[in-house]
């Protein structure tokens, strides 16, 4: 652990470093060496634009995306409050620009890890860490009873995988994947809302990318369908902020908005956290 747990007084700070918790104060390039496939991949073709809307999204319009909120316009009530991040390596970059904006007045736990999903694909390669979700997030729950919690699984679980061993990788337009996804996520949602605090969906920018923008699609419209059905569960619109329908431009308003890893770039990074924290404590 390369940072503690400290709680002067309702003034809190976490830095945590955790075996199998990508910590919100370490690099980025941890969590992304992590995975089976490079985020440059994993992002590819994310800061391209197309010359249409994509097809069954939700209309954006053409003008520039917002991205998030300037971190100076960070609200108050997000002091004193303690977030969970959990997913793959982007969530764990989400969770390090969160870190960045509270300065301390906030925990966030960050345990996204790189090449990380729910689909638990059994026909892959799968690092135990990545298939220890089920036993891990309550212990953390319970550990640091979060006032809410975030998922991010919108860059890895688009990707083909293998559900069974032998057969071709599939992605979410496949309609036994998507309902292996749909009854994943039904399960990690029942898991982040046990303690009687909501969980946070984030969308994926992925419709854009080619070679899964269909998976992404599919992914997006599963997580509008469970927000809908729960009262436990919200939506962070993560696409919107990012892309509009004729796509997701590498720079909006002069701010570069990718790393050379694809993982947002840190002052595209911290505007989306202020964005995303002030969404879920201070919404309008």
């Amino acid at each position: 652990m390369s940072g503690r747990l400290h709680r002067p007084g309702r003034v809190l700070a976490a830095v945590l470093c955790l075996a199998g918790i990508a910590a919100a104060g370490c690099s980025a390039s941890r969590s992304a060496e992590q995975q089976h496939t490079s985020a440059r991949a994993e992002g590819e073709g994310i800061g391209r634009t197309t010359g249409d809307a994509v097809p069954s999204a939700p209309s954006y319009g053409r003008g520039a995306p917002p991205l998030g909120t300037p971190p100076e316009r960070l609200s108050r009530t997000v002091h004193d409050k303690t977030v969970m991040v959990v997913g793959d390596s982007w969530a764990a970059n989400l969770g390090q620009g969160m870190s960045a904006v509270t300065a301390g007045h906030s925990t966030v736990v960050n345990a996204g890890l790189g090449g990380c999903g729910i689909r638990l694909p059994e026909g892959d390669d799968v690092p135990e860490r990545c298939n220890g979700w089920q036993k891990t997030w309550p212990s953390y729950l319970k550990k640091y009873q979060p006032d809410a919690s975030v998922l991010v699984v919108g860059y890895w679980d688009v990707e083909p995988q293998r559900m069974k061993a032998g057969e071709e990788p599939k992605d979410l337009t496949s309609p036994p994947y998507r309902a292996a996804f749909t009854a994943h996520l039904r399960r990690a949602v029942d898991l982040l809302t046990a303690s009687g605090r909501p969980v946070y969906l984030v969308t994926s920018p992925l419709v854009t990318k080619p070679q899964v923008s269909g998976s992404a699609q599919a992914m997006n419209q599963v997580l509008r369908e469970v927000d809908r059905q729960r009262t436990d569960v919200r939506l962070l619109d993560v696409t919107g902020q990012l892309c509009n329908d004729v796509g997701c431009p590498a720079e909006i308003n002069g701010t570069s908005v990718y790393d050379p890893t694809m993982h947002l770039a840190p002052k595209a990074r911290d505007r989306i956290a202020a964005w995303a924290l002030n969404s879920i404590f201070a919404p309008a």
